[in-house]
């Protein structure tokens, strides 16, 4: 509708409001598929507009990826060559122990050669030890004891350990040379019906009847290996012999036991080994294992047993008393009127 104060101005607004009514029909016609497509098209541009927004994310994610990406191959590259200078240590390491288990083998086999070296080495001086103790223990021997050694057959002064020098007869000529005389009965002189005292020091004439001494025999078997030698005359004159290849007398606390005789040879009969391991006994000492004193019974010191097989330190004379001087064999009892009991060093 027009309003107006005026006429013309009425006449315009009807003219205008004609023109809109003729226009409105026609116009529609015209403008709806216009309208239709530009309301598409703003929803076209507004999807347009949030595909951009998408893209523009997806291509920050893109950008993201692409330097995690970048940063990851720099990463990976720089293991690679971490990997590989890892491979070249390991092959230099195991050229190293290659070469270190070569040195190793040869230097084994070296200490082995070494070793089996040491061990003919060790042997030989084993072996040279060996004579050289031999060498001291007779340069020691010799001069802790003054022996019979020599080719000689007369007193000679002997010294044993510390014990003062004591005169001892040597003989060369019964059975050869360097026997040290530690007993002899030749003429009934001497009394040996003797106390323990007098038997441990020795007693008589080393010229003539004499006992040399327990203590003596036994520092001399201890300070190195003897043999013995018995020589006897029978009142046939018959001349027999014993000899034992070892010779070990005990010390006084073990009252001079007769420890070892060793192997007998002779042709007087093995009649002392009935005595070996006994002790010594005599009138005032009685270590025998008989019921009554043997030393006593039988006149003499000796190392009884219970009693005798034979007594070389009995009664001197060819009598009936059973006391005297007796060398029993499995066959024959023998009666002595000479016995010489000698001891000497064994060389071998």
């Amino acid at each position: 509708m027009c309003y107006g104060s005026d006429k013309a101005e009425s006449l315009s607004c009807a003219a205008i409001q004609e023109l809109d009514r003729q226009c409105e029909t026609h116009c529609y016609r015209v403008v709806k598929p216009l309208l239709q497509r530009a309301s598409d098209a703003y929803l076209k541009e507004q999807e347009f507009s949030k595909l951009q927004t998408q893209v523009h994310e997806k291509e920050i994610i893109i950008k993201n990826m692409e330097k995690e990406q970048a940063i990851l191959q720099a990463k990976f590259k720089a293991q690679n060559v971490l990997l590989l200078s890892h491979k070249d240590n390991l092959a230099s390491k195991d050229a190293l122990i290659e070469h270190l288990n070569a040195d190793l083998k040869e230097l084994l086999q070296t200490k082995i050669q070494q070793a089996a070296q040491i061990t003919d080495c060790k042997s030989a001086t084993t072996i040279r030890i060996k004579e050289l103790e031999g060498k001291l223990t007779k340069c020691s021997f010799e001069s802790r004891v003054s022996s019979c050694l020599a080719n000689k057959t007369e007193v000679q002064e002997t010294k044993v350990y510390d014990i003062k020098t004591f005169p001892a007869p040597c003989d060369s000529d019964l059975a050869g040379p360097g026997w040290t005389v530690i007993q002899r009965r030749k003429d009934g002189s001497v009394n040996f019906n003797r106390s323990w005292n007098d038997y441990r020091l020795g007693f008589g004439d080393p010229q003539g009847e004499f006992f040399l001494g327990l203590e003596k025999l036994h520092l001399l078997t201890n300070a190195q290996p003897h043999e013995l030698f018995i020589y006897l005359k029978t009142f046939k004159n018959e001349i027999i012999n014993a000899r034992y290849d070892h010779i070990l007398i005990g010390d006084e606390s073990e009252s001079f036991q007769m420890k070892s005789l060793g192997k007998y040879t002779g042709t007087a009969g093995n009649s002392l080994s009935d005595h070996n391991g006994m002790k010594f006994s005599t009138i005032d000492r009685d270590n025998d294992i008989s019921e009554f004193n043997c030393a006593s019974e039988w006149s003499s010191g000796w190392w009884f047993r219970k009693c005798l097989v034979c007594n070389l330190n009995g009664l001197y004379g060819d009598t009936y008393n059973n006391s005297e001087i007796k060398w029993h064999d499995s066959k024959v009892k023998k009666k002595a009127i000479f016995v010489q009991m000698m001891i000497r060093p064994k060389t071998t």
